[in-house]
């Protein structure tokens, strides 16, 4: 399902200004997610064949494990800054768009 929400977040994210703070912010979600996944990825390829030891050696599992859930609380505070902050992926009427400040250009 990562992949999936992936596509739409990806363009998304092509569609951001260039000049824009929340084009790096859509980088540093994007990167935290990828990363994540590739760690969850990594440690279902090491514990798999273990599945049938009766004391798998869960060493790398509980790191990996722990180090994907870092990154996938830290996306989610980049995704939440993206909608809450820089309101990507949000239509403001025009009160709300004189009430909201939008990311200035940087």
């Amino acid at each position: 399902m990562a992949v999936v929400a992936a596509l739409p977040g990806f363009i998304d994210w092509l569609a951001i200004n260039k000049a824009r703070r929340a084009k790096k912010v859509g980088l540093t979600h994007m990167l935290c997610n990828v990363t994540a996944l590739i760690l969850f990825g990594i440690n279902l390829y090491i514990q798999c064949p273990k599945w049938n030891e009766p004391q798998p050696n869960d060493s790398p599992s509980i790191l990996l494990s722990a180090l994907g859930m870092v990154l996938t609380l830290a996306a989610g505070f980049y995704g939440w800054s993206l909608v809450q902050k820089h309101h990507i992926g949000v239509s403001l009427t025009p009160d709300q768009e004189r009430i909201e400040p939008v990311d200035g250009v940087m």
